[in-house]
């Protein structure tokens, strides 16, 4: 099963988008979550990331050259609030400004939208440190299943996400 990883910025890997310290123990949990698990590659899913050009800030830093070295990860993909917010429009006619978006969608419910409205199957993973680790599995429009798995960054390696991610992998 193909596994999709997408990763918080702020709180979850660094201190800040300004600072952009990285925050060490939470890189290692996620090295060691992306090593265990045989992924490959990850996206970037972070509310820090506002703009297509905010966007090309980051691609352009030494950030993300950093957290790809420090995962032992590459990076395939940044997503924008501003992107998903648009999607979100489309998708159901609400038609948030940014700060509505952030606060009344929130990070959950966009990346399960996000990863619902996508083509290709398998487990849809965020690890953030803002949502409620939970599982949401869902039929997509090819007839094949979908697994989103929300992971707060301080449940990475508790037993019920070992648990669940051994279970999903089974079947």
């Amino acid at each position: 099963m193909k596994k999709h990883l997408f990763l918080d910025l702020e709180e979850t890997l660094i201190d800040s988008i300004e600072k952009q310290q990285l925050l060490q123990g939470e890189v290692l949990k996620v090295k060691n979550f992306i090593k265990h698990h045989q992924i490959k590659e990850f996206g970037i899913f972070s509310f820090a990331i506002d703009t297509a050009l905010e966007m090309v800030d980051l691609l352009k830093s030494r950030l993300l050259a950093v957290l790809q070295t420090e995962l032992e990860s590459e990076c395939k993909s940044i997503q924008h609030t501003d992107k998903l917010r648009r999607n979100t429009l489309i998708c159901t006619g609400c038609n948030f400004d940014l700060f509505e978006f952030k606060s009344i969608w929130g990070k959950e419910r966009a990346f399960i939208e996000f990863a619902e409205r996508e083509e290709e199957n398998g487990l849809w993973i965020l690890i953030d440190d803002v949502v409620k680790t939970k599982l949401v599995t869902s039929l997509s429009s090819n007839g094949g299943t979908k697994h989103i798995l929300v992971i707060n960054i301080k449940d990475i390696s508790s037993a019920w996400v070992v648990n669940t991610l051994n279970r999903i992998q089974e079947n």
